[in-house]
């Protein structure tokens, strides 16, 4: 065998190896697109759900903790009350 034989054959089996590589990748492609989605349908129905479900109570939980926040200060912030009715009555009491 001769140098020049031997870069032949190794010529033809890198042929070779690029074919099969190329036919397994479009093998591959053809079994993924027969399968459809690797996750079923109902599974993907109840993830979302449950992440929906997950995000209200969170929100919920936030409105509640912003409310009792809010009310801890009542004559301060967005949500407040008049101190008139307060300062009347102050006022009353101190009266003889």
């Amino acid at each position: 065998m001769t140098g020049d034989d031997n870069k032949q054959k190794v010529r033809v089996l890198n042929a070779l190896t690029d074919s099969c590589t190329s036919e397994l990748a479009q093998l591959r492609w053809l079994v993924t697109d027969q399968h459809g989605s690797p996750l079923p349908a109902p599974f993907l129905v109840t993830l979302v759900l449950w992440l929906v479900v997950i995000f209200l109570c969170a929100v919920s939980v936030a409105s509640a903790i912003l409310l009792i926040l809010e009310l801890d200060r009542p004559f301060e912030g967005p949500l407040r009350i008049s101190d008139l009715p307060l300062r009347e009555a102050i006022a009353e009491m101190s009266r003889p």
